[in-house]
């Protein structure tokens, strides 16, 4: 509920063309998950994160682009992937895309997840190194 009540808030700031705002409060969900405060990630970072958010909300193509169910739905198709696959997901993500890395990694042959502590939906953002450090043993293990 709180988290459709920021979505909202979201769009009506992006439609007032308070891009600035609409990004924060975007942020909020994203970058904060539902367990942290704003207090409570890096305010670099948190920054960074609202500018790239207001450079994409300036694009024209942002205002164009929909959302479309894909058919055959996408999640029937994991079991063909046969890539090394690596699922990072944060410990502060929100629990649907917890649950939604856990059905992934479990859903596609030979997968592995990590799971980083101490960061949201942006684990290559608030903690890169750790992030880069993951994906370069899994890349010299696959390679």
């Amino acid at each position: 509920a709180a988290r459709e009540k920021i979505g909202q808030a979201v769009e009506e700031a992006y439609e007032a063309g308070d891009l600035e705002r609409a990004a924060w409060l975007y942020a909020q969900v994203w970058m904060d998950g539902p367990k942290r405060t704003p207090e409570q990630v890096d305010a670099t970072v948190r920054a960074k994160a609202v500018e790239m958010l207001v450079t994409l909300f300036k694009l024209p193509e942002f205002d164009e682009a929909e959302f479309t169910e894909l058919e055959p739905d996408s999640a029937a198709k994991l079991a063909q992937i046969h890539a090394p696959t690596l699922v990072i997901i944060g410990d502060y993500d929100v629990e649907r895309l917890i649950a939604h890395s856990d059905f992934i990694a479990q859903n596609i042959p030979g997968a592995q997840k990590v799971v980083m502590h101490g960061v949201a939906h942006y684990p290559n953002m608030e903690k890169p190194a750790e992030f880069n450090q993951l994906v370069l043993d899994f890349l010299a293990q696959k390679l």
